[in-house]
């Protein structure tokens, strides 16, 4: 109980709950007089209340206020938050984000007027929490779905209000998968997991195409890379990926960025020893003088001429892996001579002069045109 003016002691209890039933005075105007304490107490007020000085005293809640300045002929006068006989009921207002992401914060406060308390009802988020006194909705969610028939409502005395039901859906965290590639080649991307949401999956070649896409938190992509033409191979991953397997296997426990690396095929390896090598010339230069050797040559087109004068087998036709015969006959561009050595010829085919000047020959399935 606050004293606010004069001398003689007169108290008016303003009793929220019965200002809207009795209409005994003026309840939007105190006529103040001479010689007249007014003693408010602020204990009856639900929302609290006061005087901040000698002269002025107000309920300073958010629900109402009571103002004014004690001078003879000056009126008290009901402010905000209060009409005469009631009290206003509160307003609320707001739309909150429906779609959000575990382990990312969510945060939604209401817009409010005259509001004493709120409260919620409905499918509460697990990891949210609700504040009764800003009607706010926040924190970090922990489990993935659906969270439905959410209600919040503001309530004072005067009466409560509430937004409209909503629902907020939390699915997995997503990360961003990147993909680029060096030289001729493509890859594809295939989720592992049973992921809801996914915009795309991976399908980029020679950097076109689909190269980025986003993956839920903890799904494992396989990443598989294919070479593009018969003189390129898959040279390895680099990135997240470091082996050089087919498929590669990427965790998503955040954005994450690969390159798939083609290179130009050996165009030759020495079947006897396992080497490869870059250029036909090199395998040549390498072979054993005295022991006959067979060189693997891919499906493509070699520029000549060529002159074998060692126990040498152009053995043709194979993939760029060395994997297997594509059906398909190495080509050599120019002239073919055979200079010294037990040699052989198989899957080839000569856009040229063939010439046996030294030594035998066996062929199988050689073409000279």
């Amino acid at each position: 109980m606050k004293q606010v003016c004069g001398s003689t002691s007169k108290l008016i209890r303003l009793n929220m709950l019965i200002f809207s039933l009795i209409s005994i005075i003026p309840f939007d105007t105190f006529a103040a007089q001479t010689s007249v304490n007014y003693l408010i107490d602020k204990n009856v007020l639900d929302c609290g209340g006061g005087d901040d000085s000698s002269t002025n005293f107000r309920n300073s809640a958010s629900i109402g206020q009571l103002s004014g300045v004690d001078q003879v002929s000056t009126s008290y006068t009901m402010a905000s938050g209060f009409q005469a006989g009631q009290v206003v009921p509160p307003t609320i207002s707001g739309t909150p984000s429906t779609t959000s992401a575990v382990g990312i914060a969510y945060s939604f406060t209401p817009t409010a007027t005259n509001a004493y308390r709120f409260s919620i009802t409905g499918g509460m988020p697990p990891g949210l929490n609700f504040n009764t006194t800003t009607g706010a909705l926040s924190g970090t969610p922990t489990t993935v779905g659906t969270y439905g028939n959410i209600i919040i409502t503001a309530t004072n005395v005067g009466g409560s209000v509430s937004l409209p039901a909503f629902s907020i859906t939390f699915h997995a965290n997503q990360y961003t998968l990147s993909v680029s590639v060096t030289g001729s080649g493509s890859v594809h991307g295939s989720d592992l997991s049973s992921a809801i949401g996914i915009p795309g999956n991976i399908a980029c070649s020679d950097n076109t195409g689909v190269c980025g896409a986003l993956y839920p938190d903890g799904d494992t992509i396989n990443l598989y890379a294919t070479a593009t033409g018969a003189t390129n191979i898959f040279g390895g991953w680099g990135g997240a990926c470091t082996s050089t397997i087919s498929p590669c296997g990427v965790a998503m426990n955040g954005d994450q960025n690969v390159t798939a690396n083609f290179i130009q095929a050996p165009l030759a390896k020495n079947s006897t020893t396992g080497v490869s090598y870059a250029m036909l010339a090199d395998a040549l230069a390498a072979a054993n003088s005295t022991t006959p050797e067979v060189l693997l040559l891919i499906s493509a087109s070699y520029a000549g001429p060529l002159v074998l004068s060692k126990a040498i087998t152009l053995y043709g036709g194979w993939d760029a892996m060395y994997q297997g015969q594509t059906g398909l006959n190495t080509t050599v561009n120019d002239s073919l001579t055979v200079n010294g050595g037990s040699s052989g010829l198989e899957y080839i085919n000569i856009f040229g002069k063939l010439t046996v000047a030294k030594g035998p020959l066996r062929v199988r399935a050689v073409k000279v045109r």
